[in-house]
């Protein structure tokens, strides 16, 4: 049996969290934060074990297009999901210029997170 991929999941709403922990915890080892300062601590301490972030845009404290950029200058190819309410933000259609970089737009269903991972980890969910 292969080693779980370890995910980072920042999302402000404790709603949306648990969604991706339930949805993907077969698959992966998930790690969650509330907020974009939680994130950089989480990403710090897991840097190593972290193949993929998956961030909200719109949370308190640090945004998570203000994530994205610590978490790039560490590691610029780690691949990033963006789940957001407005993916047709200029903002967001310039984060969604940078490689390995997806943004789903919210609301979505299990299998559009599934094609996402799928598309930015360069293997099927199952593997």
């Amino acid at each position: 049996m292969s080693k779980k991929k370890t995910i980072l999941v920042v999302d402000d709403e404790e709603l949306i969290r648990s969604l991706f922990e339930d949805l993907l915890e077969e698959y992966f080892h998930v790690i969650t934060a509330k907020d974009g300062l939680d994130a950089v601590r989480a990403y710090e301490e897991n840097v190593s074990r972290i193949e993929l972030a998956i961030l909200d845009i719109i949370m308190p404290g640090m945004r998570g297009d203000k994530v994205f950029a610590f978490i790039r200058e560490r590691n610029p190819a780690l691949p990033v999901l963006f789940v957001t309410g407005n993916a047709m933000d200029v903002d967001m259609i310039e984060l969604g210029k940078h490689e390995y970089v997806e943004i789903l737009p919210k609301p979505f269903s299990q299998s559009q997170i599934e094609t996402c991972i799928a598309r930015l980890l360069g293997t099927p969910i199952a593997a």
